[in-house]
């Protein structure tokens, strides 16, 4: 996922990430409820459309997009293939393998193009999420709201460690194809199961890691002090920024009763 480090390395502050963290992460997580109240394509399309805007306004890198997505496209053909292949109704295409009968239904290829949609929206918005929020703005505000210190820093060093995940697997794979494993030159189905031998340098290396990020923060003494002081302020969320997230939640909740009942 991209990380707030992307924005603030190139000293683009935008409006957005300013915004109080706590009103992007529920604005982000009425999204997320919303695209898992429907299959409805048209109602997905519209969502990836206030996605763009969000990321147009954020100045977000659209790398990171293109990225995050070309990372859930293997899953999302299987997805697609697996609702083709088990879900009835009017045969699109018919063959034969092996002897075997395929048949692939077109209420299948719709379902799956559907969930596809839906797994895109997730990893866009949780993108969207970490491109504008500062783990340090975050930790500050979950403590402003009452959650103990303690908590409320795991809480964002869990978060902080998936752009970390993303960029290990990165330096993983560059080390494979300097061995000759090459798994970006594999089509869909063979890289899905190449990728399996980058996942035990992936655990190791994170464990190491987590194991690091202990040692330090017992050298720290960390959890000594239960009066906390922040060098950082934050300002209190303002009328708009309340208003706006009053009107997502209510938009949600909405939708979500609206396609339950369709």
């Amino acid at each position: 996922m991209s990380s707030y480090a992307v924005i603030a390395r190139a000293g683009q502050k935008t409006a957005l990430s300013e915004k109080h963290p706590v009103i992007i992460g529920v604005c982000c997580l009425s999204l997320i409820f919303a695209a898992f109240a429907t299959i409805n394509i048209t109602n997905y399309l519209v969502m990836l459309g206030i996605l763009a805007v969000v990321v147009v306004a954020g100045r977000i890198p659209a790398g990171n997009i293109i990225k995050i997505i070309g990372l859930v496209i293997p899953l999302c053909f299987f997805i697609t293939l697996i609702q083709a292949l088990t879900q009835g109704g009017t045969d699109i295409v018919s063959f034969m393998i092996g002897g075997y009968p395929v048949h692939l239904s077109e209420r299948g290829v719709s379902l799956g193009l559907a969930i596809m949609l839906r797994v895109i929206i997730l990893a866009v918005t949780m993108t969207v999420f970490f491109a504008l929020v500062n783990p340090m703005r975050l930790t500050r505000a979950l403590y402003d709201l009452g959650m103990p210190f303690k908590y409320a820093y795991a809480f964002t060093l869990a978060l902080r460690f998936l752009p970390l995940i993303i960029s290990e697997i990165s330096t993983i794979n560059n080390a494979q194809k300097c061995r000759g494993y090459d798994i970006d030159r594999c089509n869909f189905i063979v890289k899905t199961f190449k990728i399996i031998p980058l996942m035990t340098p992936l655990i190791i290396m994170c464990l190491r890691r987590s194991s690091s990020i202990a040692l330090a923060m017992d050298l720290k003494a960390f959890g000594s002090i239960t009066n906390r002081t922040f060098y950082l302020e934050l300002k209190p969320a303002t009328l708009g920024e309340k208003t706006v997230m009053v009107l997502s939640v209510i938009a949600s909740f909405s939708f979500i009763i609206t396609s339950t009942i369709l």
